[in-house]
């Protein structure tokens, strides 16, 4: 599975709301929601055999990479950052079984099927269900990716109307058969986690009609206005209201044992973040550095002059007011569309993933239940479907940071089922905590993370407060060198204890939270925060500030060396960078010189920099040996090996200026 970081947040839901906004670490560090005690809400070992059901939106398709070579997985388009993907990874060892079978495309009564086919004794189930029933991925070919010319208004507002007729008629019933469904599948004390969907557009302002919405760069863009995204949302919500609806009534079932709650990200996506299509901040790039926090995927919907010109013939064909030139313009605009529609779906079709149907793959499998709504190929519309790959598909579809989201809320709500099954309060309802890492508020310093790692054992095994209350525990450790750091704790004024336990976890929070599995920081440099918790404040604190900036990626210094005169000894000057920086050399550099040089070195001088060298140097050193210690000692770079750095050798010159 690739690399992924829960450190920028964790969402919790208590009671339905979102309370706090808590960094966690990757799950391929030690999770610090690891099992602490059999009454801990936050213990997720309690889960050994779960499922994950559902469409595309569980399926996760275009997050991260495909699960394959599992052909299950590739007709499903399965994705390694799909939310379920996620949590099993965060879940860790203490899963026996997860069964995955969500699949793009599927609608109610397929993931009916794939309930009926789940082996019990599960502990947890998450699911959507739905959208694919409101026939969605016709809504988006006709009203948004077809533009003006391959299709008509009515058209669009055919696939409302269905939509809307659908979500009256069948979806509820469809969506409590599958709840139903998980009755002999779940255990009685176990848990459903039932996921909305979110809302796709922002309704803020009509900045979007600046926006071309398209598949065919031929076909003018349909504006998207405040009047349609509206159309769009409302749609969102009634089967987000709908869901609601049935997991009220199921929990009101006496024949269904099992605990279900809904996990509404929605919240999240409209109002904490700027997460929808359409921001007013947008530049319509993807990604968008306007709107870092979209939750979706997209096309590039930035417009060109011409696609501009040709919205303004279609829109002045309306109102027939175009000249004899303009309307040969518009003729040819027609057959050119066509022409790129009939080309592209003969691409598709034998693309390299063709196994779901337009926009989204939510139609690709047809059925014969009565149940099943119409939205698949019609027998008389020969353009009433394409099979897309899925860097087409998993458009209008949660992106990596969509399914980070979706997962954060799901473990709120486990969370919280947890706590009221264990007659425990919520940790996560807590005072809310206050999390931040001080490279993202803007400081440069940072530490080794080997030395910061002992600094903590040593603070939390050996430092102690005084027994009053509203104590302050603090300790600095390397002090005047650039490795100069503190660690620190103090308690609230109604707070006495100290708890080694707490003390190693939550400065472990810090320092895994806020750097760690970064390709833009090899050398895990480690650059502390504050984690203010449960009554208690811990501060890791680096306190040089004008390091090297970026951090160093690998350690890195320049050595140079002479035979000096009639006396017949090497003069050595060497400056670095990421090693050495905490001892003055008398731990590292020193004694590597001592075991190659042997007894005679002499004249040693050490000093740290007051700011880094033109090469971004920390700190220098000069010294003597015996002659003939260059080429075996310094040049090989064996004397920088063991004292943990590298020079690429060492030159002939007379001074470091």
């Amino acid at each position: 599975m690739a690399s992924f970081s829960f450190s920028s947040l964790l969402l919790l839901s208590c009671a339905g709301s979102v309370l706090s906004a808590v960094p966690h670490p990757s799950p391929h560090a030690n999770s610090l929601l690891a099992p602490r005690a059999s009454d801990d809400a936050s213990d997720f070992s309690w889960i050994k055999r779960w499922a994950a059901i559902g469409d595309s939106f569980s399926a996760g398709i275009g997050a991260g990479t495909g699960l394959y070579p599992s052909q299950d997985a590739y007709h499903c388009s399965r994705y390694n950052e799909a939310y379920p993907a996620l949590l099993n990874e965060f879940f860790g060892s203490s899963v026996e079984d997860f069964q995955y079978t969500a699949c793009s495309g599927d609608k109610s009564i397929h993931i009916y099927n794939q309930a009926k086919d789940l082996e019990g004794d599960l502990d947890l189930v998450v699911l959507t269900a739905g959208g694919n029933d409101m026939c969605l991925s016709k809504v988006i070919e006709y009203c948004i990716f077809r533009g003006w010319i391959l299709t008509k208004e009515s058209t669009c507002d055919t696939w409302v109307t269905e939509a809307l007729n659908n979500l009256d008629e069948i979806i509820k019933d469809n969506l409590k058969s599958i709840v139903s469904a998980l009755s002999d599948k779940v255990n009685d004390d176990g848990l459903v986690v039932f996921n909305t969907y979110a809302e796709y557009f922002n309704e803020a302002s009509g900045d979007c009609n600046g926006e071309c919405w398209y598949l065919f760069s031929s076909d003018p863009a349909v504006e998207l206005s405040v009047e349609r995204r509206q159309i769009f949302n409302e749609m969102v919500k009634a089967i987000n209201k709908l869901i609601q609806e049935v997991v009220d009534e199921a929990t009101d079932d006496d024949a269904i044992k099992f605990s279900i709650v809904t996990s509404d990200w929605n919240v999240w996506v409209t109002e904490a973040v700027d997460g929808q299509y359409c921001d007013p901040d947008s530049t319509g790039a993807y990604p968008d550095s306007g709107v870092p926090e979209l939750q979706f995927f997209k096309p590039d919907t930035t417009c060109n002059v011409e696609n501009l010109r040709k919205r303004e013939l279609v829109r002045a064909n309306d109102t027939r007011v175009l000249s004899e030139e303009d309307r040969m313009v518009l003729r040819e605009m027609h057959l050119e569309a066509e022409e790129s529609y009939a080309h592209n779906k003969a691409l598709w079709e034998t693309s390299k993933n063709p196994s779901r149907h337009v926009l989204g793959q939510l139609d690709p499998r047809q059925s014969t239940s009565p149940l099943e709504p119409l939205c698949g190929r019609s027998s008389t519309d020969e353009t009433s479907w394409i099979v897309v790959p899925d860097f087409l598909g998993k458009m209008f579809h949660p992106n990596e940071r969509g399914h980070l989201t979706i997962a954060s809320f799901v473990m709120g709500n486990i969370i919280n089922f947890r706590s009221k099954q264990l007659g425990t309060d919520n940790p996560m309802c807590a005072k809310a905590d206050d999390f931040k890492c001080w490279k993202k508020e803007g400081n440069k310093g940072y530490v080794d993370y080997n030395l910061i790692y002992e600094s903590k054992e040593d603070f939390c095994n050996n430092e102690r407060p005084s027994d009053s209350a509203g104590w302050r525990l603090s300790k600095t450790y390397y002090k005047d060198t650039p490795e100069e750091h503190q660690f620190l704790i103090i308690a609230d004024d109604d707070q006495d204890e100290f708890d080694e336990d707490m003390c190693h976890s939550s400065f472990k929070r810090i320092l895994d939270g806020c750097d760690g599995n970064d390709s833009d920081n090899p050398l895990n440099w480690k650059s502390g925060g504050r984690w203010v918790h449960e009554g208690y404040t811990y501060e890791v604190n680096p306190k040089r500030d004008n390091r090297p900036w970026p951090p160093p990626k690998e350690r890195s210094g320049i050595c140079l060396g002479k035979t000096v005169g009639l006396i017949l000894f090497d003069e050595y000057w060497i400056r670095g960078k990421g090693w050495s920086t905490w001892d003055y050399g008398k731990d590292t550099l020193l004694p590597a010189i001592k075991s190659c040089v042997g007894l005679g070195v002499t004249g040693w001088q050490f000093a740290y920099l007051d700011e880094p060298d033109w090469a971004d140097n920390e700190w220098h050193a000069a010294f003597k040996t015996p002659v003939a210690t260059k080429a075996r000692c310094f040049d090989n770079n064996k004397v920088q090996f063991k004292a943990g750095g590298f020079s690429d050798g060492c030159h002939y010159e007379k001074t470091i200026e």
